[in-house]
């Protein structure tokens, strides 16, 4: 019963040590889900009432938290990192997740705009990141842990190492292919290498980089978008629908567990629908 009553701020830090390592080691969780379950962790001890932690003391905080008006995302997050603490603790608990709303895709960028970015790159680097992340559909953290032997140049396809440690294959087009060998001509790396890197360094790309890159490359253009890595990922899913894309081949390619969240995107573009309905409603005339 000693780890469910720390007392001092030293005896918490150590609880959440054994905590974090319970997460990598047991549950083996990737280390992004890990930093932010402690840190979830960690808020949800300092709000409480130590050394009372009890379930009812995470229900009095669950009601508090609804009462805020969190989203869905920041809920959801909160009790999945509480339930595995109290089943860390040996006094495993569960609450139903509230109902997520629907969500839609506002904004995309269409082909041309796509085309316009990429040509605005400054160099092959520049232009093989874009064309990545525009092509493939990866998201901004998982495109810095590719390495140059992930990536199946005859096959036309990049192994990422998507959310929860799976791994999955993406897709790319000769074009983008094309565009990756010329960099690596300019800028060699070796499989075992990071396929992006720092150029002063050579260290691991960070997603952040990203970002700053494409808001540079975006300023260059007359794209009046807020144009981000993630926005790439909503365009090619939007724009393999316009083109007539089966929904769960674009569930496959950016790999979504499930195809709800690839339907967001069909329900998004209302002019598809419309268009197919114009196709395939019966005449009753």
């Amino acid at each position: 019963m000693d780890k469910l009553e720390p007392t001092t701020d030293g005896e918490i830090t150590e609880q959440l040590k054994r905590f974090e390592l319970y997460l990598i080691v047991d549950k083996g969780l990737g280390k992004k889900t890990v930093d932010l379950d402690v840190r979830i962790v960690k808020r949800f001890l300092e709000e409480s009432e130590i050394p009372n932690v009890t379930h009812d003391c995470f229900r009095e905080y669950v009601r508090r938290m609804y009462e805020k008006g969190v989203s869905h995302s920041h809920s959801a997050n909160t009790l999945t990192a509480v339930e595995w603490y109290f089943k860390f603790l040996g006094s495993p608990i569960r609450f139903e997740r509230p109902r997520r709303r629907s969500k839609i895709v506002e904004e995309t960028l269409t082909e041309a705009e796509v085309a316009v970015l990429i040509d605005a790159c400054k160099d092959s680097r520049e232009k093989a990141i874009l064309s990545v992340l525009a092509y493939s559909g990866v998201r901004n953290d998982e495109i810095c842990k590719v390495k140059v032997g992930d990536v199946d140049f005859g096959n036309g396809f990049i192994r990422v190492m998507g959310k929860g440690n799976k791994e999955r294959i993406a897709f790319i087009t000769g074009d983008c292919v094309n565009v990756v060998m010329k960099y690596l001509a300019e800028f060699p790396r070796k499989p075992h290498e990071y396929l992006f890197t720092t150029v002063r360094h050579g260290f691991q790309m960070d997603p952040c980089f990203i970002r700053r890159m494409v808001s540079r490359i975006t300023r260059r253009t007359k794209v009046e978008k807020r144009v981000h890595p993630h926005l790439f990922r909503h365009s090619l899913a939007t724009n393999m629908l316009d083109r007539g894309a089966n929904p769960v081949t674009i569930q496959e390619q950016l790999g979504h567990a499930h195809l709800v969240t690839t339907m967001i995107y069909v329900h998004s573009r209302k002019r598809r629908v419309e268009a197919e309905y114009r196709i395939y409603a019966p005449s009753y005339t």
